[in-house]
C-alpha cells in the first residue's frame, strides 16, 4: 500500500479508502489508485483482512448516518403484524452493532411523494434504505419506480419485484415443505392447505409449491383440495372441512382454531394444526419459526455492504438472502397412532 501511495502521490489511508471504494475520495481520485494498483500487482492479504474485520468487530463502531426503513403498506403502522416487528427490530439491532440508525418514513404519508421523500433523505443525508411491506406482487410501490436508484436499497420479506433490488427474505418455499413434512413424521394422512391466495400469489406461490412438493407423494384420494381463506368465509370454512375431512391443517391464519373450537372440533383430538409463521405468543400452536428478526439483520447487512462500495440499484442479477425456517412442536399437532 506505501509503494501504490508513493507511485500516485497520496498518503497510504487515501490508498485504503480508494481500495474500499469509500464515497469520502473524488471518484476521480479512486479510480486512478484502483487502476494503478492492477497495474503494480496490489493483492488483498486474505489473513490479514480477516484478523483486520476481527479486530473492528470488537469495537464499538462510530456512528456512521442514519438508515431509512421505508414502510411501502398503503397502512403506517406496520407493528401490529409481528412479522414486521420482528424484521425491523432485527434490521434496527444490526444497523446500530454497524454504527447506524435507523429512522422511519411511509409513503403514504399526506403530501409525500418519490421526490419529496428523495429530498428529506438527502437533507438528512440518509444513503441507504430499507423498503419494507411491499404488499402487491411486481413493483414495490407505486410512482417509485426510478427514486429507488438514487440510493443503496434491500428489500425485506419479498424478492422478484420492480425494480430489481438485493432483497432478505424468508425461505418460504422451504418453509410450507418442512411444515409439511414434519406433520407426516407425526403420522397425518390427509394434509390440507389452507391458505389466503394474495398472500400465496405476493409470495410467488411458494407456500403452495412447498406443501405440494410433499403431498404429491400421497395417494389422490387422501389429498383434501386447497381452500381459499378469507376473513369472511367462516361458514364456507366449516362446510370444506366437514366434506373433506382433512385430519391436519396447514395454515398461515389463526382464525381458522376459533372456527373449528366454535364449531365443536377437537384440536388435536379430531384435526392438527400447523402453522406456517408462528409468532411469540402462540404457544399453543405447532409450526414454524421464520426467524424474522435475522432477515431484517440481512437486509441492513446487504444496505451497508452497498453503501461501504458506494453503490446503487436497481441490479441486472440483485442479490437474494433467504432464512430457513425452523419447526417447532406445540399442542396443536400430536403424534398419530
Amino acid at each position: 500500500m506505501q509503494t501504490i501511495a508513493d507511485a500516485a502521490g497520496v498518503s497510504k489511508s487515501a490508498v485504503s479508502l480508494a481500495l474500499k471504494n469509500d464515497p469520502r475520495l473524488p471518484e476521480t481520485t479512486r479510480d486512478r489508485i484502483q487502476k494503478l494498483a492492477v497495474k503494480l500487482g496490489y493483492q488483498r492479504n486474505p489473513v490479514m483482512a480477516s484478523l483486520m474485520a476481527q479486530l473492528r468487530a470488537s469495537r464499538t463502531p462510530k456512528f456512521q448516518s442514519n438508515l431509512a426503513w421505508i414502510n411501502c403498506n398503503e397502512h403506517q403502522d406496520m407493528m401490529h403484524w409481528h412479522t414486521f416487528r420482528d424484521f425491523r427490530e432485527g434490521a434496527r439491532a444490526r444497523a446500530i452493532e454497524m454504527g447506524y440508525g435507523l429512522e422511519d418514513f411511509w409513503v403514504g404519508e399526506s403530501g409525500m411523494s418519490a421526490m419529496r421523500l428523495k429530498q428529506i433523505l438527502n437533507a438528512r443525508n440518509i444513503r441507504g434504505l430499507i423498503a419494507a411491506a411491499a404488499q402487491r406482487p411486481g413493483k414495490i410501490y407505486e410512482g417509485y419506480e426510478s427514486f429507488w436508484g438514487n440510493f443503496s436499497c434491500g428489500v425485506v420479506g419479498i424478492a422478484n419485484v420492480e425494480p430489481r433490488l438485493p432483497s432478505a427474505m424468508v425461505d418460504h418455499y422451504q418453509t410450507a415443505k418442512k411444515a409439511t413434512e414434519s406433520v407426516l413424521e407425526l403420522g397425518y394422512r390427509r394434509p390440507a392447505l389452507v391458505l389466503e391466495p394474495a398472500l400465496d400469489e405476493l409470495l410467488d406461490g411458494k407456500f403452495s409449491a412447498g406443501f405440494h412438493t410433499v403431498t404429491k407423494r400421497l395417494p389422490a384420494e387422501t389429498r383434501p383440495p386447497h381452500f381459499a381463506f378469507h376473513w369472511k368465509l367462516e361458514k364456507e370454512f366449516i362446510d370444506w372441512y366437514r366434506k373433506y375431512q382433512p385430519d391436519v391443517i396447514v395454515t398461515a391464519s389463526i382464525d381458522i382454531r376459533k372456527w373449528l373450537t366454535t364449531a365443536g372440533v377437537s384440536i388435536p383430538g379430531e384435526v392438527g394444526l400447523a402453522h406456517l409463521d408462528l409468532a411469540p405468543d402462540m404457544d399453543d400452536w405447532a409450526g414454524m419459526q421464520q426467524h424474522n428478526d435475522q432477515v431484517g439483520a440481512n437486509a441492513a447487512d446487504l444496505v451497508i455492504a452497498q453503501i461501504t462500495r458506494a453503490e446503487t440499484g436497481p441490479y441486472d442479477n440483485p442479490k437474494i438472502l433467504l432464512i430457513n425456517s425452523t419447526w417447532v412442536e406445540g399442542p396443536s399437532v400430536r403424534k398419530q397412532g
